[in-house]
């Protein structure tokens, strides 16, 4: 059942992409087919998710062929399960109608476990995450991650980006701002009107 916490998302999302990128299984169909079964389908109270080819076709804008082979996949790469649904009905003239459709029960991989309720990489994952570099899966020390070296910043000029009449160079334009500053000072020093 869908049951993460809202800080362990963006971490499930990155685990679905470090499968997709690192194993190669996994397509950005693939991706986008889990993301619409978990965050537009799936009832978040019960886990109810059970929504048509037709219905995932539009949804992530591809046909239904393509959903069905992306389910397939997902289910092999242990991100979905589904199972069959069967109904049953009487239609006028006692025929009993047996009529089906899917349920999907969106999963995180065993080994993604770890990785996303603790915050921490075990050895079997460690090479995904560190093939898309993704250092918030682990628990990133220093000894094992140091961030790349800040650049020094390039010397600015004394006048450029300051707010001195002296930086500016247009004599003219220098003066009309001169001015324009001391009837702005004149105009607040004065007192309001009773």
């Amino acid at each position: 059942m869908f049951t993460w916490k809202p800080k362990e998302v963006p971490l499930v999302l990155d685990a679905l992409r470090a499968d997709r990128i690192a194993n190669g299984e996994l397509t950005a169909i693939d991706e986008l087919v889990w993301r619409e079964l978990a965050f537009r389908f799936t009832n978040k109270r019960t886990g109810a998710c059970f929504p048509s080819y037709e219905t995932l076709a539009i949804h992530a804008g591809c046909c239904k062929r393509t959903i069905g082979n992306s389910i397939k996949r997902l289910k092999e790469a242990g991100w979905l399960r589904w199972k069959r649904r069967w109904w049953r009905r009487r239609v006028p003239g006692g025929i009993e109608v047996a009529a089906d459709s899917n349920s999907y029960e969106v999963r995180l991989p065993r080994r993604w476990w770890r990785s996303v309720h603790e915050g921490k990489a075990c050895a079997r994952t460690t090479h995904l995450i560190l093939s898309i570099g993704a250092a918030h899966l682990m628990n990133a020390t220093r000894t094992c991650f140091t961030p790349p070296p800040v650049p020094p910043t390039p010397e600015v000029p004394p006048s450029f980006g300051s707010n001195s009449l002296a930086a500016i160079e247009d004599d003219g334009l220098r003066q009309a701002l001169a001015r324009l500053g001391k009837a702005i000072e004149e105009k607040t020093s004065r007192p309001a009107p009773a």
